[in-house]
């Protein structure tokens, strides 16, 4: 059954003296502990934000689409806990993962409709390989093709190959998606929720493999400014578990419940001081 602590009442959503604030969510990637993320935006959307856009990077494009496809709690914990990492792996060889497995999965759990054709944008990040550009995947993608270029994490995933170009994880480049974000929707509050990394996990990405990333192909290409920040950042603390592991999802969808309910009036103070 749905855990009704993440469900509005019909009353709470048609309410027409409900007060609603309008926001662009920006949400980094974490592999299953997304979980989080979605805990975090059905928090917020409870509180009366209405997400008029997302920028999303690597699996942080899952809990927005789930957004905008207006899947429930229940049914998106459901996904989660059907994809098995044993399910997906390649026999002894580069990528690790099988892509053609890992991109039906997607397509099975989030449709096969063009990115561009939703009721609300999403912007997926990624680095193509052909200029190692990073851009953002909108026109002409497929749900289940932008979800897998994104996440394409180099060795493990990546490159995916989309249509004539192939992808790497957009979250493997650091900052915020601000100045895009600003400039697709001027006035707009920006609202980012991300993990709290480890230090070790932070060490590993910025002298690991996103430095060796950077010396093999000589530097990402960008056309946005990422020093930008948000109106208000989320932070979740204390997401255990493995990005593959789906055993934590409970856990980590509460987590970023109560994060956004603790948070709720600095969040308020902040996305309803921004002015157009």
């Amino acid at each position: 059954m749905p855990d009704k602590y993440y469900t509005n009442s019909i009353w709470s959503r048609l309410n027409p003296l409900r007060k609603r604030y309008e926001a662009v969510i920006l949400i980094h990637g974490g592999g299953a502990r997304t979980m989080a993320h979605w805990g975090a935006l059905q928090c917020l959307v409870k509180q009366g934000v209405e997400p008029i856009g997302f920028v999303t990077r690597s699996g942080g494009g899952m809990p927005a689409l789930a957004n905008v496809l207006k899947l429930s709690d229940y049914e998106v914990r459901e996904h989660f806990r059907q994809f098995h990492l044993d399910e997906v792996l390649s026999k002894l060889k580069l990528p690790v993962i099988d892509q053609i497995k890992y991109m039906a999965f997607f397509t099975k759990r989030f449709g096969d409709s063009e990115l561009s054709s939703l009721r609300i944008p999403v912007y997926m990040s990624a680095i193509r390989r052909s200029d190692y550009r990073y851009v953002y995947l909108y026109e002409n993608f497929r749900l289940s093709d932008a979800l897998a270029a994104t996440s394409a994490i180099p060795g493990l995933i990546g490159p995916m190959k989309v249509g004539t170009d192939a992808y790497y994880d957009g979250d493997m480049v650091g900052g915020t998606d601000v100045d895009f974000a600003k400039q697709k929707w001027p006035g707009v509050p920006v609202i980012s929720i991300c993990l709290t990394k480890e230090p070790t996990a932070i060490n590993f990405m910025e002298n690991g493999i996103v430095r060796a990333f950077n010396a093999i192909n000589g530097g990402v290409k960008l056309d946005y400014s990422l020093d930008l920040k948000p109106d208000y950042t989320i932070y979740i603390d204390h997401v255990n578990g493995s990005l593959v592991s789906p055993d934590h999802i409970d856990e980590h969808a509460r987590l970023g419940y109560e994060t956004v309910k603790a948070e709720w009036t600095a969040i308020l103070q902040s996305i309803s001081s921004v002015k157009a």
